[in-house]
């Protein structure tokens, strides 16, 4: 969770997603207090729900 964070993170998207989010948070002072679960995938695809 991000300290005062008042949008949820969608975890239906690939894993390198919120990177640029989370950096960006951190950088504006932003904590990450808790890590609840990390999704770690070997094979992806971008066409499972066309």
């Amino acid at each position: 969770l991000l300290e005062s964070y008042k949008m949820s993170l969608c975890i239906t998207i690939s894993r390198y997603e919120h990177t640029e989010e989370l950096k960006l948070a951190a950088s504006k002072g932003y904590r990450i207090l808790k890590i609840f679960e990390i999704y770690h995938f070997e094979n992806k695809t971008d066409t499972m729900f066309r």
